[in-house]
This record gives C-alpha cells, sequence and structure tokens, in this order.
C-alpha cells in the first residue's frame, strides 16, 4: 500500500494550528489554559508503585475516589475505554441473561450491542417528538406506561443528556423505575460537566439514576477515550461492575489516559467553579450575538452548551454550512444533521474562538436568503416492527438485496448515522418504507449511513430466504 506523503501526526500538527476546534473533546487542545501536555514519556504499563486498574489499591484508587466525590456517587470506575466499554460493562452487570429491558430508544449503539451479547429481550421507549429533527425528552408518563404492560422489566436504559442537550426528568424516571422493581441505567455519555454550576444543569449522578456512565473525553479537559462509571445507589452490586469491566475493558490500559482523567478531576477541583462561570458568560454572549439571525435558527435545549444552529429556513443542508464555516473560516462543527449541525463549546473554549463563530454564522447569514419555510410537524416516532430479538437475528444466515427492494425483510444488521451512533433499524426488525425513505433522505442530504456490514451503499443485510 501506497504511503501518503503527510504522516498521520504531521497532518494533526497542521489542523492544530489552524482550525478552530468546535467539537470534542472537551479539552480543546488549550495547553495554555490547561498547562501541561502529556507526551511519549509518560507511556507505561501497570509496573510496580503505579496500581492496577482492575484491582486499584493506591494511586488510581485515588483517582476513583476524586471522580465519586466531586460527582457525588458512591463509587466511580475510571475508563479508558470510552463510554461504550462502561455501557457494556454495565448492562452486563446490572441484566440477568436472556432477560427483559426497557430502552430509550434514541441510545446509543453500544446499548444495543450489550442487548445483543447479552441475549435480551428489548421493549423501547420513544422521545417525544421535534418539529426540528431532534428526539425530545423520554417522560416518566412513558416509562410508567412500559413497566406495566411488561411487569418482567429490570433494568431500564435512557440517554440524558443527548447528543444536542436534551435532558430528561430523570429524577422522575428514577422513581418511577424503582416504583416498579428496576434498576436505572443512565447513559451521560454527553453530560460530564454537568452538575458543577448551579447555571447549569444537574448531573444524572445526582439525580436519583442507580449507574451513571459518562465521557470526560467529550466535555471536560481530558483525552478521547477517558469515561468514567458511576455506581449511585446501594441497588448496584460493586463486585459485579468490576468483574464486568475486567471483560470490556483492556488489560493493558493506557498511563497516559489514565493520567489525563486524573489531572481533569484536579482541575475541575480546583478551578471548576470560574472556569464553569465564565463559560455561562461567553455562551450568553454567543446566544445574544446570534439572536437576530434571520436565515439561520440557533436552537437551544436543556444544556445550552451545545450550539446547534438550524438550516430549515434556508436552502443549505446541514453539510452544505458544515462545509462554509470549514473552508470560509476553518471553523470545525461537531455534527452535520440533514438540516441542522451541532457545535459542542467547553471550559476550555477561549472567549474568542466563540464569537469567531458567531461572527461567521453572522456573515453567513446576511448572505443566505430566507426560505419561507414552517416548522416541521412533530411526528409520532414508528418503530419497525421487531420479529425477533437482535442476538436471534444476529445469527441469522443472511443476503445483500437492494435497499429499494428490501421492504418486508428481516433486517439482520445495524444501520446508523454517525455521528451519533443512534441505530435507525435494528437486527430483527422488518424494513418498512419509513425506514427505506429515511435512508433516501440521508443520503440525499450527502450524510453517510453505516451498518454492521460497513457503508450502507444502496443495500442492506437481510435474513436470506
Amino acid at each position: 500500500m501506497k504511503q501518503t506523503e503527510k504522516s498521520l501526526l504531521n497532518r494533526l500538527t497542521e489542523y492544530n494550528e489552524t482550525a478552530v476546534p468546535m467539537h470534542m473533546p472537551g479539552h480543546k487542545r488549550n495547553t495554555r489554559l490547561l498547562k501541561a501536555s502529556l507526551p511519549y514519556e509518560i507511556d507505561i504499563t501497570e509496573i510496580d508503585g503505579f496500581d492496577n486498574l482492575h484491582d486499584m489499591n493506591g494511586v488510581l484508587k485515588e483517582t476513583a475516589a476524586l471522580a465519586a466525590s466531586l460527582y457525588g456517587s458512591k463509587a466511580a470506575f475510571p475508563l479508558v475505554g470510552g463510554s461504550t466499554c462502561g455501557i457494556l460493562a454495565a448492562v452486563h452487570a446490572l441484566a440477568a441473561f436472556g432477560s427483559h429491558v426497557l430502552i430509550a430508544r434514541n441510545c446509543h449503539k453500544s446499548v444495543f450491542h450489550a442487548v445483543e451479547l447479552m441475549g435480551l429481550y428489548p421493549h423501547y421507549v420513544c422521545p417525544e417528538p421535534d418539529g426540528f429533527g431532534i428526539c425530545g425528552k423520554i417522560t416518566p408518563e412513558a416509562i410508567k406506561s412500559a413497566l406495566c404492560a411488561e411487569r418482567s422489566i429490570r433494568l431500564v436504559i435512557v440517554t440524558s443528556p443527548t447528543y444536542e442537550g436534551v435532558i430528561s426528568d430523570i429524577a422522575n424516571i428514577a422513581a418511577v423505575c424503582h416504583e416498579n422493581g428496576a434498576l436505572l441505567l443512565v447513559d451521560s455519555a454527553h453530560g460530564a460537566h454537568l452538575g458543577f454550576s448551579p447555571r447549569f444543569c444537574a448531573s444524572a449522578v445526582s439525580s436519583g439514576a442507580d449507574a451513571v456512565v459518562m465521557s470526560l473525553h467529550k466535555t471536560m479537559p481530558a483525552l478521547t477515550q477517558t469515561a468514567l462509571l458511576h455506581i449511585c445507589t446501594d441497588a448496584v452490586d460493586k463486585n459485579k461492575i468490576s468483574e464486568a469491566l475486567s471483560i470490556f475493558e483492556t488489560s493493558s490500559p493506557s498511563y497516559v489516559l489514565l493520567s489525563s482523567i486524573d489531572a481533569c478531576l484536579r482541575f475541575i477541583s480546583q478551578d471548576g467553579e470560574a472556569l464553569f462561570s465564565a463559560l455561562y458568560e461567553n455562551l450568553s454572549f454567543f446566544y445574544k450575538e446570534t439572536n437576530d439571525l434571520k436565515a439561520l435558527s440557533v436552537l437551544q435545549y436543556d444544556d445550552f452548551s451545545k450550539l446547534i444552529i438550524s438550516t430549515k429556513n434556508t436552502a443549505l443542508t446541514g453539510i452544505g454550512l458544515a462545509d462554509i464555516l470549514r473552508n470560509q473560516f476553518h471553523i470545525e462543527v461537531e455534527m452535520t444533521g440533514i438540516d441542522y449541525i451541532l457545535a459542542i463549546s467547553s471550559i476550555c473554549d477561549s472567549k474568542e474562538n466563540l464569537m469567531k463563530f458567531a461572527a461567521a454564522l453572522k456573515e453567513i447569514d446576511a448572505e443566505v436568503p430566507v426560505l419561507q419555510t414552517e416548522v416541521g410537524a412533530k411526528k409520532e416516532i414508528v418503530l419497525p416492527q421487531m420479529q425477533e430479538t437482535p442476538s436471534a437475528a444476529r445469527q441469522r444466515c443472511g443476503e445483500f438485496v437492494p435497499l429499494s427492494c428490501s421492504e418486508g425483510r428481516e433486517c439482520l444488521e445495524y444501520v446508523w448515522a454517525y455521528p451519533p451512533g443512534i441505530p435507525l433499524i435494528v437486527p430483527g426488525e422488518r424494513i418498512d418504507r419509513r425506514f427505506i425513505e429515511t435512508a433516501e433522505d440521508f443520503s440525499q442530504a450527502k450524510i453517510p449511513l453505516k451498518s454492521t456490514k460497513g457503508l450502507l451503499d444502496n443495500k442492506i443485510w437481510v435474513r436470506k430466504k
């Protein structure tokens, strides 16, 4: 294979010199603020004096204790495999093999993979519809209805906050779960920054959940892949969590990543209050500056550190807006939807960069014609019909068929847009016209769909006839 002229390291260095990072990781490469770098010289293994991640009794135990103290959990586990590792381990520890589980349908694909691996029977609860094509909240009423319909459910899994910053009523959801004999696991991968300031929403850790998984790297000053798994109530067996992590997490953890977790926690414990106050002021200024846009729309959900720009009133797609920001203003956003973009801010963002982002949006807005369109109706989410469990479907013999000819066939793979990695269809579900039309919408917006078998390139893996 022919090598390119520039190495990955060179490409990363060049990008760092020019781009404004309105995306994760939360440290934003702001080494001046953090007063630290993490070079090759500290990349070691579990040698004497540096503890063992899967049997913490020394320096790593101190890191775990600091995490629990900061977030207010009963115990915390540092993770170097991201929230994915934490989700897999938590579901393995909290659900009996082959049991019934209630899942918010807008959960990350790692939740569905855990369901498959544990042979679980999934029941789904859908988020409230949103006219901008963004998943809304999971309501306590919807959880209660689902638990009453299937009394054998002992584990409920929801995502809060979502990628876009939508936060569900975790306190009341937890109360409903506990009243019905179920545990609540919250995927809070995008919420590690919550709970440190009264100006921002509370963390799921302090809201009654039994276990919470969060990615430090997404919104906090920590390196990519760093995360935490919190035990929040006595209903969770710490030993089972530890045993599950020994299965799903590497036995050779990176001490560069572990030191990043420790440094992040210490940094927040010392300067967090001032940094979050500064972020609040900077975000307030950003929203004020972009309040009078004519064509573009700045949306604001519960977690207002997630900056969402809708293109619904323009001829631009999300990718079109992202391309302009990248090519003309050297601003890289986190995600593009069909008709919106998502940018992520953090305590490591400078006011200057947020103002550059606001100024770029105002300049683009002044040049983009306004289309007289209305916000879409809040369409109820209709799920494909489940014909068998994901684990059963994944054992079937399959074949590729053209997507356009797949209606009525049983899907044998996961299909998602990444980011955010939320499955549009799950193995064992019947492909319907809605799914095909949704896939076509993504294609027209030039947003590639991924699948278990690779890129969804007008063909899909279905059960063989």
